[in-house]
């Protein structure tokens, strides 16, 4: 799948535009070749001298073109399937404006490279940079730009109590176990425990822990993630589960949940379409 996604990617931005760098926006270069050269006759146009065949031209011309739209497509087709099989972009615009900025960008540079070399400013070259420059702004934008914290302010109910007076604790369900220590118990369960028998290890991998309040007890929640599309596929697109390490006793055994109403469809890191954030954007919260 990041194969097909690159080298769709690739042509997409590739072949348009470096077929548009092939027209001529402005020269360089000034004068006329119908200008008389120094030293001739006084009203005789000197005869230009015997140039290439014009169909010799056109030919050295597609080759160029043909040789610049293989390197930039090649080019394209390696960093944007190493991007859709290591970084799992969004299939959303927003998260693809980044891949989409960069591959403007390369092509841009390619068909900068070939107008100084003819010493003249091509349409390609000419839409490759308004493109990165309107993707660069609306990235920006929706970057630095507001959150409509309004519309969300009724979701939490803050109240302000004096400085002297402080909240009601208990001892109960204190955190004594680190992160790195329940990450080191949630590895030796992929290898030993239920994942290890099952062999996940082979095509999922820990992913980043929760500290969560679970039925009175405080948990390192660990989600599990496909390592890389092609693992995906092999499971179906379906994560079997999680494993859960204690938070307050260092010595309980982690514990693993799969199958059944344990396995999902969207998760953390399922990439490719199967992000929270990607299914409620499907099921009507577009906003």
């Amino acid at each position: 799948m990041p194969a097909v996604l690159g080298i769709l990617w690739a042509l997409i931005f590739g072949i348009p535009l470096t077929l548009l760098a092939g027209l001529r926006l402005r020269s360089f270069r000034g004068g006329s070749s119908l200008l008389p050269h120094r030293g001739a006759a006084p009203g005789h146009a000197a005869r230009v001298g015997h140039g290439p065949a014009p169909a010799r031209t056109a030919r050295s011309a597609r080759v160029a073109v043909v040789r610049s739209l293989v390197i930039v497509v090649v080019l394209l087709f390696a960093v944007d399937s190493l991007v859709f099989y290591h970084a799992r972009p969004m299939m959303t615009f927003g998260g693809l404006v980044p891949l989409i900025i960069f591959n403007l960008a390369v092509v841009l540079v390619a068909a900068v490279v070939r107008d100084l070399r003819r010493r003249r400013i091509s349409v390609g070259s000419a839409v490759a940079l308004l493109g990165v420059i309107t993707f660069g702004v609306i990235w920006i934008v929706n970057h630095n730009g507001g959150h409509d914290a309004y519309r969300a302010s009724h979701l939490v109910s803050v109240t302000v109590e004096p400085g002297d007076r402080l909240p009601a604790s208990s001892t109960n369900n204190m955190v004594i176990v680190s992160p790195d220590i329940a990450t080191t118990k949630a590895s030796q369960a992929m290898a030993t425990g239920i994942a290890g028998q099952r062999n996940y290890s082979t095509y999922l991998q820990l992913g980043p822990a929760t500290l969560q309040y679970v039925d009175g007890h405080m948990w390192y929640v660990f989600p599990l993630e496909f390592d890389g599309a092609g693992n995906k596929a092999r499971l179906n697109a379906v994560v079997p589960g999680y494993i859960m390490v204690s938070a307050e006793d260092p010595n309980a055994i982690p514990v693993e949940h799969y199958d059944g109403a344990y396995s999902m469809i969207v998760s953390l890191g399922g990439g490719q379409g199967s992000e929270p954030d990607r299914w409620a954007y499907d099921h009507g919260y577009s906003g």
